[in-house]
C-alpha cells in the first residue's frame, strides 16, 4: 500500500505589516522603539516568535485586513525575519539577528520624510520598473477532453496557439499611489533578450525623457514622487559633476576650476592629481538630473 501524503501547509508570503512588526520587536529587544534596558533579550528566532504571537495571535478569527497569521514553524518564521531586513551575525560571541546599520538608518530617514510630506498634504506616488516576456501564458486552463483526441489534438480543435519560447522581453515602467496606477504615466518598450538584468535595459537619458514627457504631465498639484536608487535614477547633472583623476584631462579640470572661481594663477604647472585636490575647495553640492527636472517643474501650487 502506498502511504497517504500528509496535507501540506499553505505557503505564506511575508506581508509588509508582519515585517514591520518584526522590526519593532527586534529593535525593542535592543532597547529601541520603546524598549528599555531591563527588557533587553537576545533576538533569537524563538524569542522573536514568542513575542510576535503574544501580541498578534494566532487567533481563531484572524483579522481579514491583515491576512492569516496562523502559527508557523521556526523555519518559516526565520524567513520572515530575513524578509524584515535582518542578517544573522555574531555579537559578543553569541549568534543573534542584527539589522544592517545603514539600512536601518535609511529606513528611519525615509519614513520620517514620508510622514513629513504626508502631514503637509502631499499626494505620494511611487515609481518602479519591472519586466515581462510577451509570450507569458497561463500554465492551467479549462480543457475539454473529447473522446478519441489526445492533448496535442486539443489545440487543433479549439485550443490556443501559444507559440514557442518566451518571446521578447518587455520593460515596464509605471507610477502608482494608494488609489492605483496613474493613468498615462507608463512606459513599455522591447528590451534586449541578451541582457541578464532588466535594469541594464534602461539608461539615464531614456528615463529622464519618460519623467518629462509622461510622468510630470500626469502628476497632480502638490505631489511627491518616490523612487529607488537605480543607477539611471541617479545620473549626476553635468553642472555639478566634480573632476576626477580618471576620465578627465588636465585641460578639462582647469576649465572646470576657472568656471567655478579658481584664480588662473593657481593652475599653472599643476598635475592632474594636484588639480583634483585643488578642486575640492570649489565643489558644489552634487545634484541629480532627475531632481533638477522635478524641481524645475515642481507642482506645489
Amino acid at each position: 500500500l502506498t502511504p497517504k501524503k500528509r496535507p501540506g501547509k499553505k505557503s505564506f508570503e511575508a506581508l509588509e505589516w508582519v515585517c514591520s512588526a518584526i522590526r519593532v520587536i527586534v529593535l525593542g529587544f535592543y532597547g529601541y522603539e520603546g524598549g528599555s534596558k531591563t527588557d533587553r533579550r537576545y533576538p533569537t528566532v524563538l524569542n522573536i516568535m514568542e513575542e510576535f504571537y503574544s501580541i498578534y495571535g494566532p487567533t481563531d478569527e484572524p483579522d481579514p485586513t491583515r491576512g492569516d497569521i496562523s502559527a508557523v514553524g521556526k523555519t518559516t518564521f526565520r524567513k520572515w525575519v530575513l524578509a524584515a531586513g535582518f542578517t544573522f551575525g555574531t555579537m559578543a560571541g553569541k549568534m543573534v539577528a542584527v539589522q544592517r546599520q545603514k539600512a536601518g538608518l535609511d529606513l528611519i530617514n525615509y519614513l520620517r520624510e514620508i510622514r513629513k510630506y504626508r502631514n503637509a498634504g502631499f499626494k505620494i506616488f511611487y515609481l518602479d520598473e519591472t519586466w515581462v516576456n510577451n509570450l507569458l501564458w497561463r500554465h492551467y486552463t479549462w480543457r475539454h477532453l473529447a473522446e478519441g483526441y489526445g492533448p496535442q489534438a486539443l489545440r487543433q480543435i479549439g485550443g490556443m496557439d501559444l507559440g514557442s519560447g518566451e518571446g521578447s522581453r518587455l520593460i515596464v515602467c509605471h507610477v502608482m499611489s494608494e488609489d492605483g496606477m496613474l493613468e498615462g504615466a507608463d512606459d513599455v518598450f522591447i528590451g534586449n533578450k541578451n541582457s541578464t538584468d532588466y535594469h541594464s535595459e534602461m539608461n539615464g537619458i531614456h528615463f529622464e525623457e519618460f519623467i518629462k514627457l509622461k510622468v510630470l504631465p500626469q502628476l497632480p498639484n502638490k505631489s511627491l514622487l518616490v523612487m529607488d536608487k537605480a543607477s539611471y535614477h541617479m545620473r549626476i547633472a553635468e553642472d555639478t559633476k566634480v573632476p576626477r583623476a580618471t576620465g578627465w584631462t588636465n585641460e578639462d579640470i582647469k576649465t572646470w576650476l576657472l568656471v567655478n572661481g579658481a584664480p588662473a594663477g593657481e593652475l599653472a604647472d599643476k598635475t592632474i592629481l594636484e588639480l583634483v585636490e585643488l578642486s575640492k575647495g570649489y565643489r558644489k553640492p552634487t545634484e541629480h538630473k532627475v531632481d533638477q527636472i522635478l524641481q524645475s517643474t515642481a507642482k506645489q501650487n
